[in-house]
């Protein structure tokens, strides 16, 4: 049977899920020593214990915390989306600049550990529940369309572009920016975004200065200068 996309995509999927499900609890043994045996880690908690327990797995019980938030102080009414859009603010300018979304619900269960993500639907269900969901999505959807788009096209042209750089790495980034929460995950992607841009338009402006040379300019008798 010949090679086609949808099975390239296809084991992609299940690549991805077994990777995330089966080595990813198991990835950071050595984080924090190096005196840790493989075989005392494999004979430890299985993975049922891990995705539990650990707070790399925290995602669908934050987006729960989101909605007993939501049912205790309702909607937050665009509050949160703006803090993480303006994440450049000082919070001596804006004193009372909201916190990031996971940090807000996690503090109202009264965790203690706060470092936790919030997927983007959890963002989006906290400020103004499923109708901002949808619309956040749709956006979101045309944004990550339109960029697509934009990269098939320049690496068509083989012209250097904004698209051809950010899109491969906004693909996989795209796994912080949907587990969230939203303000890191924005924080840390403007500054990839604006050094991006601003380094493929002199590229792109310089590939089209050698593709279309200067003509020489005319003296003041009208000829060309030699």
């Amino acid at each position: 049977m010949p090679w086609n996309r949808q099975r390239s995509v296809a084991l992609v999927t299940i690549g991805i899920t077994l990777a995330v499900v089966v080595v990813f609890p198991f990835a950071d043994s050595y984080r924090y020593s190096t005196d840790v045996r493989l075989s005392d880690t494999l004979r430890g908690p299985g993975i049922t214990d891990v995705l539990t327990t650990k707070g790399d797995f925290d995602a669908f019980q934050q987006v729960l915390n989101t909605v007993e938030y939501v049912h205790s102080h309702g909607f937050t009414r665009g509050t949160q989306l703006a803090g993480s859009l303006l994440f450049w603010v000082p919070r001596l300018m804006w004193p009372n600049k909201p916190e990031a979304t996971g940090i807000l619900v996690a503090e109202d269960q009264g965790y203690e550990f706060l470092n936790l993500s919030l997927p983007l639907w959890g963002e989006l269900y906290i400020d103004g529940g499923f109708p901002l969901i949808f619309a956040g999505f749709l956006f979101y959807g045309a944004v990550v369309n339109r960029l697509d788009e934009w990269y098939m096209v320049d690496r068509v042209k083989s012209v250097p572009s904004f698209a051809m750089v950010f899109v491969p790495i906004f693909a996989p980034y795209e796994f912080f920016l949907l587990r969230g929460c939203l303000m890191p995950a924005l924080a840390s992607l403007m500054p990839i975004l604006l050094c991006f841009f601003v380094n493929t338009t002199r590229a792109r402006d310089q590939s089209l200065e050698g593709m279309h040379p200067a003509l020489p300019r005319p003296s003041s008798a009208g000829g060309p200068i030699t």
